[in-house]
């Protein structure tokens, strides 16, 4: 396993390690209110198609997955 922070390690860096890994988790996390929100994308599974949609979801008494739908 290889953990990556954004806008941390040089881009050139982050490209090879993106190139040579299988799968890529992208996980975005901000405070709403006195919780806090996550959000999963999976842009990058070798040999299947990339999961381009995001997922909510929680961490509390284990991961709770928000199935709800965002209406921006």
């Amino acid at each position: 396993y290889i953990y990556l922070m954004k806008n941390v390690h040089p881009i050139d860096i982050v490209n090879m390690v993106l190139d040579v890994s299988d799968v890529v988790f992208d996980i975005d996390t901000e405070r709403v209110g006195d919780r806090m929100s996550s959000r999963l994308a999976i842009p990058k599974i070798r040999d299947k198609t990339p999961m381009l949609e995001t997922f909510k979801f929680y961490i509390s008494e284990g991961v709770q997955i928000d199935t709800s739908r965002d209406i921006a």
